[in-house]
């Protein structure tokens, strides 16, 4: 039976297959190193929307895979896939 991916695992594999170390993310989005240590090892919740797109760009990664792991909100989701209309928010 294959492993879902968490947020937490996917995070880890993009940055260690950029080469990238806690501070050279931080350096790169302005992210807490640390938080993201813990966020790697489950001991912190995903960030919030933002930041998640700040990760996945710099990671080179697919926004809203990155989304989804994170258990954004239904708007932000819908934002990503480009079917976001008012009617989401009335």
């Amino acid at each position: 039976m294959p492993t879902l991916m968490t947020f937490a695992s996917k995070i880890r594999e993009l940055r260690e297959s950029k080469g990238y170390s806690y501070r050279k993310v931080h350096e790169l989005t302005g992210f807490d190193y640390s938080n993201l240590s813990k966020i790697e090892k489950g001991r912190l919740s995903p960030p919030d929307a933002v930041w998640v797109i700040r990760l996945a760009r710099v990671l080179e990664a697919d926004v809203l895979e990155l989304l989804e792991l994170s258990d954004a909100p239904y708007e932000i989701l819908e934002l990503a896939r480009g079917r976001f209309s008012e009617s989401v928010i009335l």
